[in-house]
């Protein structure tokens, strides 16, 4: 330790003493770390819970207006001039129809949900944007009639799922298959931090 010598003069740290301090200061440092990413990564799941809430209730108004959830692409005459419609079970179909005015007989509905810009983003340049969670991945949008036997699981009328910090699905949702139960260890571990609007 550092102290005067016998002749009264301060002496510095030795290298050892340095090391060790060095030392501490980078654990506590690491520990400080992983603490700050766990409390980012909550503080993303409840920002994508607080997103699904959001098109939830966006969902409940949109279906008390025209009768029905949106369709999971876009009907092909609200798109006649580009000639193209969302891709199908998408993202694109959820932002489409609930940022848009639609029309309904003699009456105009919408918009419904005012998404934030700087998560909208066309990456495929189709035309059509996408809306991504707070992780950077695309929530997923479906109607359960386009999954067969998925009702049983599911008591709402059509899905929307965050893939969570992993990006990856697993065994809750995929845009192939739909449904699927997670029957491997890799798949559970995928699907545990998910977000869905049926549990959330």
């Amino acid at each position: 330790m550092s102290g005067p010598n016998r002749r009264g003069y301060l002496r510095g740290f030795t290298l050892i003493e340095l090391l060790v301090v060095v030392s501490i200061i980078m654990i506590l440092a690491g520990l400080l770390s992983v603490a700050a990413f766990a409390v980012l990564r909550r503080a993303r799941s409840k920002a994508a819970k607080a997103d699904i809430e959001s098109f939830v209730m966006a969902l409940s108004i949109y279906q008390r207006d025209l009768g029905a959830y949106p369709p999971d692409d876009a009907i092909p005459e609200q798109t006649w001039d580009t000639g193209q419609t969302p891709e199908h079970r998408s993202n694109e179909a959820l932002v489409y129809h609930l940022t848009r005015k639609l029309k309904k007989g003699l009456n105009w509905y919408g918009p419904y949900l005012a998404l934030k810009k700087e998560r909208l983003r066309d990456d495929d340049n189709d035309g059509f944007e996408e809306y991504r969670d707070p992780f950077g991945n695309l929530y997923l949008y479906a109607e359960n009639a386009s999954f067969p036997g998925c009702e049983g699981r599911n008591p709402k009328s059509y899905v929307i799922v965050s893939p969570g910090e992993d990006g990856k699905l697993g065994g809750t949702f995929d845009t192939t298959h739909g449904y699927r139960d997670a029957t491997t260890d890799l798949g559970k571990a995928e699907e545990a931090d998910n977000i869905t609007n049926w549990s959330r």
